[in-house]
């Protein structure tokens, strides 16, 4: 199971190029006896940062269980900054 919220200004002029926002995304999987892992991220977008592409430089949090195969089981917390280009 999964669930996730994504917050950003809703409306930016012709003239601003920087939009905050934050997400939150909350799994559950029965491997790990439905126990919750919460990625965290906040922080700014630069919009039409190339052309049309947007730039994102977020924080980011993690709590829960590894993503990573055969750790599944291992428990892992970690704080990072994150660089995002959308295409």
């Amino acid at each position: 199971m999964q669930t996730g919220l994504e917050l950003r200004r809703p409306w930016a002029s012709p003239e601003e190029r920087l939009r905050p926002l934050a997400a939150a995304d909350i799994q559950y999987r029965e491997e790990n006896n439905w126990q919750a892992d919460v990625s965290l991220r906040a922080g700014i977008e630069f919009q039409r940062w190339l052309g049309s592409r947007n730039l994102q430089i977020l924080v980011e949090y993690f709590l829960g269980h590894s993503p990573n195969g055969q750790f599944y089981t291992d428990n892992i917390d970690y704080l990072g900054l994150g660089m995002h280009f959308n295409f």
